[in-house]
């Protein structure tokens, strides 16, 4: 019997756990014509890690079938044929356990989809660059300059220069390229803009904690206009350097 539940685009990710091999998750979710959505997976469970996922559409279509393996990946879907209501269904094949899911459209933030740097308070530069922060890569990220350890920050200009709602970001705070995770980013704020990049211009919409850790996590506000999104980082965890592997922004 298959393990039902919803998701929502841009929402929280949720994890299902399965009791049988092979049992079945089959999810909905709605969507909007032409929308572009990404799907993050995480298995975790006995036996082999994959997924194998079919996307149905709301006149009962298969829409898309894709593989993740590995334990972990994105699928990009299709862009949505219509909007309605659509299932995810979800076999993990033999392996039993925990499965979480994401579904998110692109990041505001990118590179990849328009998003661009657009000032900072200092870098070391090179492979540390701030456009690290936004090039859709955990591997590489910002890093302040040396002994500049508080009130560091990056401002990104969100997607082509346009002005969006939004309500989450996910971020990966960790430091990069080999550092001590004492870099990490710690305290933090999120600051928006709809006008300018002048300091004076951002409004302060979230105030967080990042762990200590390679991980992206998210974060929820309450919706706002934003046409640039600054990651204001107060302090990190003691070392010479602040920094973040990556910011997206939805």
């Amino acid at each position: 019997m298959p393990l039902t539940g919803t998701l929502t685009i841009n929402g929280p990710s949720k994890s299902f756990t399965t009791t049988l091999p092979g049992q079945e998750l089959s999810l909905t979710f709605t969507g909007q014509l032409s929308q572009s959505v990404l799907l993050d997976t995480d298995v975790t469970g006995t036996g082999s890690t994959s997924a194998q996922l079919m996307l149905v559409g709301p006149a009962g279509q298969t829409v898309q079938t894709a593989s993740v393996y590995g334990g972990s990946g994105t699928v990009t879907l299709n862009p949505l044929p219509a909007t309605g209501v659509y299932t995810l269904k979800v076999d993990t094949g033999w392996p039993y356990g925990r499965t979480t899911l994401t579904l998110r459209t692109p990041s505001l933030a990118a590179a990849s989809n328009g998003g661009s740097i657009a000032g900072y308070s200092s870098t070391y530069g090179g492979a540390w660059a701030p456009s690290k922060l936004i090039d859709g890569s955990q591997t590489l990220g910002w890093s302040s300059d040396f002994n500049q350890k508080t009130n560091q920050y990056v401002i990104v200009q969100l997607a082509n220069g346009g002005t969006y709602t939004i309500s989450k970001i996910r971020l990966n705070g960790s430091a990069t390229g080999g550092d001590p995770q004492t870099c990490a980013t710690k305290n933090f704020q999120i600051r928006v803009s709809t006008t300018d990049t002048q300091l004076s211009s951002f409004t302060t919409v979230l105030t967080a904690t990042s762990p200590q850790q390679q991980s992206m996590t998210d974060y929820f506000f309450t919706p706002v206009q934003a046409r640039y999104v600054m990651l204001f980082a107060v302090d990190n965890y003691g070392g010479y350097y602040v920094e973040a592997a990556e910011l997206e922004v939805y």
